[in-house]
């Protein structure tokens, strides 16, 4: 996001989504930081090998 511009409808709307995705997370699941890190890191090693 450029400095000093205005936020748009569709990217107040996409981070929204993102924090109600990442509250479900939290709030369905057990994990704690450091298994997301490891889920994390996991995933983005698998998407470079492809």
């Amino acid at each position: 996001m450029k400095s000093g511009r205005p936020a748009t409808a569709p990217a107040l709307l996409a981070g929204y989504v993102v924090l109600l995705a990442m509250h479900d997370l939290f709030s369905q699941t057990d994990f704690d930081i450091h298994q997301l890190q490891q889920l994390a890191n996991q995933a983005l090693s698998l998407q470079d090998s492809s």
